[in-house]
């Protein structure tokens, strides 16, 4: 049976309001509510919130606030309708996400939820009723020991429990095949929001899909329509092989048994235009970049030659624009002396090298760019400068065309010596910045930005541990906010690094995941665990990374996770097993 949600409906206490009812309805014109309800047309006070007036007892009047394709009805018990400023105040609460899968408004206190199901092929529906376990009878109602809903109120077209794992009354009513469906297969989860440390588990470990000759490093994760693919490199003595791992929900993942020798895949991203994943890093020591349409059969489809001989190019990250491909990373001369670049693809198959102003970029220095991303018909990339090759000096640039680049002044007190590793944005255009506060991977931050990277703020990221402290990715979710990197002392009582999680709602303080909890901490007592990648897919969290043995105790408090013997790890985030 295939069903669809077809409404949502909450009883609720709203400050300065009172008891009132909220109905949600996906695809509903609101004149057509209205008329239903016996209600006229008050005011329109703008961003989608309408006023409706009547005179049907108990509903004086009632406001509409549309959320994507879902109208919200707020019905109002009061003689007469409140100030303006309230009321937008009132709408501004109601902003969420909703789709038919569900719906999340979390600033108001429910009390009761009430969902609509339909059965599109048999035109059966329900209503479903969930609030505080109060155990009342029905007329004509017997109850009934049921195998996994314990007593059970009964009646034709009627049943009742409470859920003993989330002190919950369950109530359904409708077609009497519906109803006994819904009381056998009906599973509730509660949305939490914050992503605390009861829904996350590290996947188990499977030697011959995370382990392999060497050390194997996750380098970056990133799902598609079809897939969630994630690329990386192993290190022997051998030299550098580019490996791939792929799953279709990111909780069961195979390795790849095609390998590139002599190659390190560094990012990876779902080109939508083309219909497959694109991989970047390089080989040898040209820029390589890959395809795939199903994350497991790669091929190369661009060399980016150096242009210089004895020189070569490392590609760090790629992004979809929607409009093209771009890529960053840099040239490099000689040891110790590169420059930044760009290149940008309308197919994945042919690049063009960007022009990138390379103003106060001492060539013989280190410089280069780890990640881009993009916004609308806006695009920045951040990066590196070494001064002297002995302090690092944060950089980012930033296009609005991908052809031409502007840099873009972070010379500010909270910023430089810092080093920048992930950028990302959410949809209404605020920026993120993660990385760590010096070469010695000492404290974790992050930096914000809402005016498109012209100005940055500093927020506190809270740490777990005294020592190390980094975060390598981060990426905006319909949860919010999602950083993953590590923490932890050589000496830490859990190993030498444990993986770590900081979690930020759209409007709320970042938080960092209990570090406590044994999903976190390396297999073995002396071992090492880190996230360095992280993706979301319809609504569970993906993190990828490292779990290292056999390191090297003596060793400084630093980032030196390359002194233990590193398999691929993979953790996910789900409020379901």
């Amino acid at each position: 049976m295939r069903l669809e949600l077809a409404g949502f409906s909450y009883f609720i206490v709203i400050p300065g309001l009172g008891e009132s009812n909220v109905y949600l309805t996906p695809n509903v014109d609101p004149a057509a509510a209205a008329a239903v309800e016996d209600t006229e047309f008050h005011s329109d006070l703008g961003d989608g919130v309408k006023l409706w007036v009547g005179n049907r007892e108990g509903r004086p009047f009632f406001m509409t606030v549309e959320i994507g394709e879902w109208v919200t009805l707020v019905h109002v018990d009061w003689d007469a309708p409140p100030g303006t400023d309230f009321l937008l105040s009132l709408a501004d609460q109601m902003r969420g996400e909703a789709s038919t899968r569900g719906l999340a408004l979390s600033d108001f206190d429910i009390d009761v939820f009430g969902t609509s199901l339909h059965d599109p092929d048999s035109e059966d529906s329900v209503q479903l009723w969930v609030g505080q376990c109060l155990r009342e009878r029905v007329p004509g109602s017997e109850a009934i020991e049921h195998p996994d809903r314990g007593e059970t109120i009964r009646k034709s077209g009627y049943a009742s429990w409470c859920e003993p794992h989330h002190d919950l009354e369950v109530t359904v009513s409708g077609a009497q095949s519906f109803v006994d469906l819904v009381v056998e297969t009906l599973t509730l989860t509660r949305r939490s929001s914050v992503l605390d440390e009861s829904g996350w588990r590290r996947l188990p470990h499977d030697e011959a899909v995370f382990g392999g000759v060497g050390d194997q490093l996750v380098a970056a994760v990133a799902a598609g329509p079809y897939a969630v693919v994630a690329v990386g490199y192993e290190c022997s003595s051998e030299g550098p092989r580019a490996v791939s791992w792929v799953s279709t929900d990111g909780r069961s993942w195979s390795r790849n048994e095609q390998v590139v020798v002599e190659a390190e895949m560094e990012d990876v991203a779902w080109f939508d235009a083309g219909d497959v994943f694109v991989a970047v890093g390089h080989q040898v020591s040209d820029g390589a970049i890959w395809t795939s349409p199903d994350g497991i059969s790669w091929t190369r489809t661009a060399l980016i030659p150096f242009n210089n001989p004895g020189g070569g190019v490392d590609i760090h990250s790629v992004t979809d624009t929607g409009q093209a491909l771009v890529a960053a990373g840099m040239e490099w001369y000689g040891e110790g002396e590169s420059i930044p670049a760009v290149w940008t693809s309308i197919d994945g198959d042919a690049w063009t090298r960007a022009e990138l102003d390379q103003s106060g970029i001492d060539e013989a220095t280190e410089n280069g760019l780890v990640d881009v991303v993009g916004y609308e018909d806006d695009l920045f990339a951040v990066g590196f400068s070494w001064v002297g090759n002995i302090t690092p000096e944060p950089r980012l640039w930033a296009s609005i065309d991908g052809a031409l680049w502007r840099p873009i002044d972070l010379r500010e007190e909270d910023i430089l010596g810092s080093i920048l590793n992930a950028i990302a944005v959410s949809d209404d255009g605020t920026l993120v910045i993660v990385g760590e506060s010096d070469a010695e991977h000492v404290d974790s931050r992050a930096w914000v930005s809402k005016d498109l990277g012209q100005t940055w703020s500093r927020v506190e990221v809270e740490r777990g541990n005294v020592g190390i402290a980094d975060l390598k990715d981060i990426g905006h979710t319909d949860l919010g906010w999602v950083a993953v990197g590590s923490d932890g002392t050589t000496r830490h009582e859990h190993g030498e690094l444990i993986a770590a999680v900081w979690h930020k709602q759209d409007s709320g303080p970042w938080t960092r995941i209990s570090p406590r909890d044994q999903q976190f901490q390396p297999q073995e007592s002396a071992g090492a665990a880190g996230m360095t990648a992280v993706t979301s897919l319809d609504g569970v969290i993906i993190a990828g990374g490292f779990d290292g043995t056999d390191c090297d105790a003596s060793t400084e408090a630093s980032m030196e996770y390359m002194r233990c013997d590193l398999d691929a790890a993979f953790w996910i985030w789900s409020l379901t097993p």
